[in-house]
């Protein structure tokens, strides 16, 4: 049977160290990740006039309450208030700590056989370390049945998502990183598809393309959604970035979701040898040109970080507006943006169709982010529809040494986060974690991190943590934490199986959201 991997740390949160790279009137913000609002297929006899909207997904009626500031209790608004808005930059790189012990942290787990997977690129990581050390693995024991690919509902231009008992429509995804063997790939993917995982998320950082990867996982597959986790708007052009969703979209039959975030100055300038500059603009630019383009009119656009066409005192002056060659089929393809600074989280809420943060507590995000969602909400176009939210939790389902080990992992995961990802002045990861109101734990955490005491700041992670930011445990346990991210109003649950039955354990999940 195919086994999925120890848990991965994705490349969250890309915070720049240390150096102002604010827009003028706007804070400092990146962040990257993985998601998609629901899935659709284009109809090859639709034309574009004809073209069918998707139903939105209906909002829960405490999302909505948490979205309405007017009814949030004052200590909430004061827990907001006291945000300055500038916590989306680590310390210097020169105080960042090496992946190292991250890696040593997932060799400690027996795994066979490991290749790279359910690696997340955020507007965290700076850390410059080997994309493999921020990995799970798949491990693969023998031949896994499958059962088929799951049955989607009926369509006819786009396919429309289930409901949930509750109301909510909740989807499973999870994410794979292309290791350059193809069969392996393949085989992982309709895996996962026949186990009835609705999306999967492929990363890039620095390694192989998504573009590519994505073309032929849509040639593969025939339901499953496909989604970038995530193409940062630094190393393609927005135009590029437009039309490379619009061909996967089209490669697919409507089944693609653009994730989009900014990843962060190390890679962007190390890798790529752009300026990271303006991310909150780079990242409204881009999705203005992204649907002005899907538009099928000719763009032209004024924004603070890109212009279209290039200002004639920028280059030659020759620049006319154009617009795309072919014929569009979806022009709405679904844009989710990973945030997690304050400033990000509320333009996210004003333009995105989805939302993706990180180390996700359910039962504790309104009181970090639920101002900045209520004022990108209050921005918002009725047109758009309902912001989707990708939540991310681990997942291992018993009571074995897998599902102990599956905890220690999470534990591990989320402790290198808050105690080095970052100098001790200035780490978003652990503001996050005071901000969830794990106060003394972030500050031992991190003083037994920089002290050299990794071991310790591991064990420091409070269990509460684990028990409410992951899906490990009993049946009864696992069950009763869907309830709650459903009713927080919760529309992807991006997951990370790290169990000895990990197929199973997907499947189950998948059984129990429908």
């Amino acid at each position: 049977m195919l086994k999925l991997p120890r848990p991965p740390a994705p490349e969250f949160h890309n915070d720049r160290p240390g150096e102002e790279c604010s827009d003028d009137d706007e804070e400092t913000e990146r962040r990257n990740v993985f998601e998609c609002r629901f899935e659709r297929d284009s109809s090859n006899d639709v034309s574009c006039d004809e073209q069918i909207k998707p139903e939105k997904e209906p909002a829960s009626d405490l999302l909505l309450d948490r979205l309405n500031p007017s009814n949030r209790t004052d200590d909430e608004r004061g827990a907001d208030a006291n945000d300055d808005g500038d916590d989306d930059r680590n310390g210097d790189d020169e105080n960042r700590e090496e992946l190292d012990p991250l890696r040593d942290i997932l060799r400690k787990f027996p795994v066979a056989d490991r290749q790279p997977f359910g690696f997340f690129e955020h507007e965290h990581n700076d850390s410059g370390a080997d994309a493999s050390a921020l990995s799970g693995w798949f491990r693969t024991d023998s031949a896994s049945s499958r059962a088929g690919p799951l049955h989607q509902s009926d369509c006819l231009a786009i396919r429309k998502p289930a409901t949930s008992k509750q109301g909510t429509t909740m989807k499973l995804s999870t994410a794979l990183m292309f290791d350059g063997n193809v069969e392996r790939l393949t085989s992982k993917i309709q895996d996962l598809e026949a186990a009835g995982v609705d999306m999967v998320l492929i990363p890039e950082i620095y390694g192989f393309d998504q573009v590519s990867v994505l073309g032929y996982i849509a040639a593969k597959t025939d339901n499953i959604e496909l989604m970038t986790g995530i193409v940062n708007v630094y190393s393609r052009s927005p135009a590029l970035i437009a039309q490379s969703a619009a061909t996967i979209d089209a490669l697919s039959g409507g089944r693609f979701t653009l994730g989009i975030g900014t990843s962060g100055a190390q890679v962007v300038e190390g890798w790529h040898g752009v300026p990271f500059k303006r991310p909150l603009g780079r990242t409204r630019d881009t999705v203005d040109i992204c649907r002005k383009v899907w538009s099928g009119d000719k763009v032209t656009h004024d924004g603070k970080a890109v212009s279209l066409p290039l200002p004639a005192d920028q280059g030659t002056g020759l620049g006319k507006p154009l617009k795309f060659m072919n014929r569009i089929a979806r022009p709405d393809i679904p844009i989710v943006i990973a945030s997690i600074g304050p400033s990000n989280v509320e333009m996210t809420a004003e333009i995105a169709d989805g939302w993706q943060p990180i180390h996700f507590v359910p039962d504790r995000f309104d009181r970090v982010w639920g101002e900045a969602l209520a004022a990108g909400n209050a921005k918002r176009s009725a047109n758009l529809g309902p912001l989707s939210i990708f939540g991310d939790a681990q997942l291992a389902i018993g009571e074995g040494a897998d599902v102990a080990d599956a905890r220690e992992g999470a534990r591990g995961h989320v402790g290198f986060y808050v105690g080095g990802m970052g100098a001790k002045s200035k780490n978003y990861y652990n503001d996050l974690f005071r901000r969830y109101g794990w106060e003394e734990e972030a500050e031992k955490i991190q003083d037994l991190f920089l002290g050299g005491q990794r071991a310790e700041a591991m064990a420091a992670v409070p269990d509460e943590y684990v028990d409410t930011a992951n899906l490990i445990g009993t049946e009864a346990h696992v069950k009763e934490r869907l309830g709650v991210y459903k009713q927080v109003g919760v529309t992807h649950l991006t997951v990370n199986a790290t169990g000895a039955n990990a197929l199973d354990d997907l499947s189950a999940v998948k059984a129990w959201i429908a």
